[in-house]
């Protein structure tokens, strides 16, 4: 444990290492949430998650999945996302370094959060415009995939 905590970075191994274990937590996370969803109940869908990671076997149809992951998508990657970070966090904790100072996190300066926000403002008002000006086109060929 002494040589986990000597140097101030972890190397190039124990990164990807931690990356494919954020990942593969994100992944089951989110196996997980939708499990829970379609069961709607959260022991069913535990259930049900553990049977597919154990057995390799769906028992969900992927219209099911499809259905669920499009309609309820901020949910399972909010909370796929919330325990990701606690996981990273809880690596950087390892280093016994503070968060803000391992991922060189810096409060923005005023002009660049006015310069941010303004660009933003642009951008959003650009694509309503586009979507104003192009109605049409994008009611009949984005939106209309059946």
């Amino acid at each position: 444990m002494d040589n986990l905590t000597n140097t101030k970075y972890w190397n190039l191994l124990s990164t990807i290492g931690i990356s494919l274990i954020v990942f593969i937590l994100f992944q089951i996370t989110q196996l997980i949430v939708v499990s829970i969803i379609i069961e709607n109940d959260v022991i069913q869908g535990f259930q049900t998650a553990w049977g597919m990671l154990v057995s390799g076997n769906s028992y969900l149809t992927e219209n099911q999945i499809q259905d669920v992951a499009y309609g309820n998508l901020g949910l399972i990657s909010g909370i796929s996302s919330i325990l990701g970070m606690i996981f990273i966090i809880l690596f950087i904790r390892v280093k016994s370094s503070p968060v803000f100072n391992y991922l060189h996190v810096n409060w923005p300066t005023s002009k660049t959060v006015i310069l941010f926000l303004a660009i933003s403002i642009v951008f959003m008002f650009l694509s309503e415009l586009i979507s104003y000006w192009y109605h049409n086109y994008m009611l009949n060929h984005l939106y209309n995939q059946k």
